[in-house]
């Protein structure tokens, strides 16, 4: 068992008036039980809180850009952010391994933005942080890795389920299906690799529906002493797209 207790302290000045400082906990947890050789369970368990900078919550509307206006929100509070995970391995064959976790996120008081019109004489619009409640990010999934031929053939396969929800009064929740597979060959110093990674839609913390299709990527690489050489090729059947709504 390992726990790190800790102080975070955070400090701003904007111009000649406007000063700001925070110190706040943060904490991490950890344990681990090997009930044999052959498997192993263990758990994380992390907090931090982040607190709003100045120009978050001043009292000026500052000038981004030609039509983009930033306004400060002096009731901002600071977002509490909490990260538990278990996971389990299990260790069979010296050849094939498994592992499962569980990951659990949490954003408290979240801190997002909200858009207004501004006034005739500024133009364009203004926007303003506020805190939007819970967000709260769930991901189950497993880990499958076999060696063959003397390992120099290997196989990796990870599934996992994600599951996002923000409580505000704009609340969205959304279930989503991730896979990751690789196989990869090791030939003296050379070892090619062939990665596939899916993605169905999800939801971000900023409540955006992010969809995405498959990544077809390959790579190819060569060492000796000091020296590595790589070679990567991405998005091969270019189909790999990913947008926002």
């Amino acid at each position: 068992v390992d726990i790190v207790p800790g102080w975070r302290l955070d400090y701003w000045k904007v111009g000649a008036d406007k000063f700001q400082k925070h110190c706040v906990p943060t904490v991490e947890m950890d344990f681990s039980w090997a009930t044999s050789s052959k498997f192993r369970i263990s758990t994380h368990v992390r907090y931090n809180n982040t607190p709003a900078n100045a120009s978050q919550t001043g009292d000026l509307t500052l000038h981004l850009t030609d039509l983009m206006w930033m306004k400060g929100n002096s009731m901002l509070k600071s977002q509490d952010n909490w990260m538990t995970m278990v996971q389990a391995n299990w260790f069979p064959l010296d050849m094939f391994n498994l592992g499962g976790y569980v990951i659990w996120n949490r954003r408290s008081n979240y801190q997002n933005y909200i858009y207004e019109q501004a006034p005739a004489d500024m133009g364009g619009i203004i926007q303003t942080y506020v805190n939007y409640g819970h967000f709260d990010q769930m991901n189950v999934g497993m880990n499958l890795n076999a060696r063959f031929l003397k390992n120099a053939l290997s196989l990796s396969v990870n599934p996992e389920f994600k599951y996002n929800r923000s409580s505000n009064e704009w609340g969205r929740d959304k279930g989503s299906f991730y896979l990751e597979a690789r196989v990869a060959y090791m030939f003296r110093n050379f070892r090619a690799a062939l990665q596939y990674d899916y993605t169905t839609e999800e939801l971000s913390y900023t409540m955006e529906r992010i969809k995405r299709t498959g990544d077809l990527s390959c790579s190819i690489s060569w060492g000796t002493g000091d020296i590595y050489v790589q070679l990567m090729a991405r998005n091969i059947t270019n189909k790999n797209k990913q947008w926002l709504e």
